[in-house]
């Protein structure tokens, strides 16, 4: 669902065509395989001015903390402490970990459409702040904040398992 909503925020903002909707394989792996910058190293390759960087900050920022509140199903103005206290203990407790993951599956397909919606916010807050070329060169890069205020949820519950 993520890769197909990405390619089509993708497609919108002028970059490449994604792959047809009835490969969502394709889709997702060209998603996946996008070059991986800090905000900062995309911000410099964009040649954004600072304020433009912050604001971009900001916006990630903003993403992230509204995302855990949905996968995590808290209220909108939920207190996120107490998150990343548990998120912090269960790199350690496995049971922990399997109750979490299993919370966020859950979040996950009950609230699909909220996820999907917070997507298209940033989608429109971001063509607010940069020019559509710019917007499409962002979208061709994977950017990760510097010092992200959560565990990236994907690579902590739903990676794939380590080849031996």
């Amino acid at each position: 669902m993520a890769a197909i909503i990405a390619a089509t925020l993708e497609a919108r903002a002028g970059a490449k065509a994604p792959p047809p909707a009835s490969d969502g394989a394709a889709a997702a792996k060209a998603w996946a395989e996008r070059p991986r910058r800090t905000l900062e190293e995309a911000a410099r390759e964009l040649q954004l001015d600072a304020h433009q960087t912050g604001q971009l900050r900001d916006l990630y920022r903003g993403i992230e903390r509204q995302s855990m509140r949905v996968l995590f199903g808290l209220p909108a103005d939920a207190d996120l402490e107490p998150l990343k206290a548990q998120l912090a203990r269960a790199e350690h407790d496995p049971a922990l970990k399997d109750e979490l993951r299993e919370r966020v599956a859950v979040n996950w397909a009950r609230n699909s459409a909220e996820i999907s919606v917070l997507w298209v916010q940033f989608d429109a807050r971001l063509r607010r702040l940069l020019p559509p070329d710019v917007v499409a060169r962002l979208y061709t890069l994977d950017v990760r904040q510097e010092a992200p205020e959560f565990p990236d949820i994907k690579d902590m519950f739903f990676s794939e398992p380590k080849k031996e």
